[in-house]
């Protein structure tokens, strides 16, 4: 869980809006050794994006990745 944390801030780029766009998605995942092309990024971030509102936060990413909580 601690390492989804970290990977979601290293991704947020910084800015700490705890918030992640698809820029930040695209080049996040290309600087931790993801092999991806922008348009399948952009497809991974409107899967996780369930509120449809542009940007995938905290919530969203860990229901992403986990799954639905217990």
């Amino acid at each position: 869980m601690r390492g989804l944390g970290r990977a979601f801030k290293i991704i947020d780029l910084g800015n700490g809006d705890r918030k992640i766009d698809k820029e930040e998605f695209y080049f996040g995942l290309k600087d931790q050794g993801v092999t991806i092309t922008k348009k399948e990024a952009e497809a991974l971030l409107e899967y996780l994006d369930t509120n449809d509102d542009g940007y995938v936060n905290y919530d969203e990413f860990l229901y992403g990745i986990r799954g639905k909580p217990n």
